[in-house]
């Protein structure tokens, strides 16, 4: 070997450690997998795995320590003197090429452990056996690494749904508890329990017949909120129509003889007392009763805005037809006016009895009715008693 060759030869070799060295450091000592392995109480397959993996993380320590002795045995006689240039290049040219290495038969250097020597290899062999196995470390931990990933995006959707429930309800606690302790077996154990996901699909199942309830439950509660809304402004409208009632058939019974339906109490009152029940049952989450209430109050508030409608209507019927008869009286009057008979006696009677009966209070519409058609009647047929004035002799 030439000075050249050997000085080659060194730094490939011193390269090669450089990348183990670092292949070490950023892809298994600073590994997603080994934090895991080493993060966790561990169970099952992932223990049994990691006892595995930490015996050949001490082999791969132990190698690339011997890997870094030689090396700088290597690094010491390059950097002597020429002053015996032949021997210390034939000797670099063992040191890189030759078998000297030696291992027991568990891969470990000689001198590492006290069994025997069971092979001995070059440098360059050792640089793959490290390479090879650092490779199969740092595979191992990606399947770890893989699996509890894994873990976490299942259980992390589960995590969401089961954190609305729980701030809902303390009766979902024993499905956080479930959960609790699944999430707990599954990352001590992420590899075996890769292989049988039962308790967690049933945990899934009912916390989706969970959430599925709930959001039935906040449907109903949304749309019975709704409705109160709605019923109470329906029986602020009650209120509203009885008032206007009791107003109309007050003024009824003061104008009109029987004017009015009979007094009768509001449903007012009733309703108000019914729907404060109902906003007890609503805070209290008493959906079927919530539900069952809600149709009957809303029922009625019907029932009494239209019995209040009825009443304001009867009442003012009863105005309206009075008015009516005064409009027909006035009416007939201005006929008679232009017929020139408006001041004749009888006519005169009867326009008069007819006005005393439509404005007096309260009026009776039966006798008003009944002079009005007969003002009408002496009008239209001209039936009256013919009487001279004086002024027209």
């Amino acid at each position: 070997m030439t000075r050249e060759e050997a000085e080659l030869a060194y730094r490939r070799l011193a390269g090669i450690r450089d990348r183990l060295a670092r292949k070490l450091l950023t892809e298994i000592e600073s590994h997603d997998g080994l934090r895991h392995l080493t993060d966790h109480r561990l169970a099952g397959h992932t223990l049994r795995l990691w006892r595995e993996l930490q015996a050949d993380i001490v082999l791969l320590g132990a190698q690339y320590q011997a890997l870094e002795r030689h090396v700088g045995t290597v690094e010491a006689l390059r950097a002597r003197g020429d002053r015996s240039g032949v021997a210390r290049l034939a000797r670099l040219s063992d040191l890189l090429h030759s078998p000297m290495v030696r291992l027991c038969a568990d891969g470990a250097p000689a001198g590492e452990t006290t069994g025997p020597v069971a092979e001995t290899i070059t440098l360059d062999a050792l640089c793959e056996r490290v390479e090879a196995l650092g490779d199969d470390i740092r595979a191992r931990l990606q399947d770890v690494d893989v699996a509890a990933k894994a873990v976490l995006t299942r259980l992390g959707a589960l995590a969401d749904t089961l954190s609305v429930l729980a701030a809902q309800r303390p009766a979902h606690d024993d499905l956080v508890e479930r959960y609790r302790r699944l999430r707990a077996l599954a990352l001590d154990d992420p590899i075996g329990w890769a292989a049988d996901e039962r308790e967690l699909h049933r945990l899934e199942a009912d916390a989706a017949d969970a959430r599925a309830a709930l959001d039935s439950t906040r449907e109903v509660a949304r749309a019975a909120g709704e409705r109160i809304d709605t019923l109470r402004a329906a029986i602020e409208a009650v209120d509203a129509a009885e008032a206007r009632a009791e107003t109309t058939c007050a003024q009824a019974s003061r104008k009109v003889t029987g004017g009015g339906p009979e007094p009768a109490a509001g449903q007012g009152p009733a309703l108000r007392a019914a729907f404060a029940d109902l906003e007890r049952h609503l805070a209290a989450q008493r959906w079927p009763e919530v539900t069952a209430g809600l149709a009957a109050v809303e029922r009625a508030a019907r029932a009494a805005l239209a019995a209040a409608a009825d009443r304001a209507a009867a009442a003012q019927a009863l105005l309206d037809r009075r008015d009516q008869l005064r409009g027909r009286l006035d009416g007939y009057r201005a006929k008679a006016g232009r017929l020139g008979i408006d001041e004749r006696t009888e006519l005169a009677a009867a326009y008069r009895i007819a006005r005393e009966q439509l404005w007096k209070a309260p009026c009776d519409l039966d006798a008003a009715a009944g002079a009005v058609w007969r003002y009408q009647d002496l009008v239209a047929t001209g039936r009256v008693t013919t009487e001279v004035r004086s002024d027209d002799r």
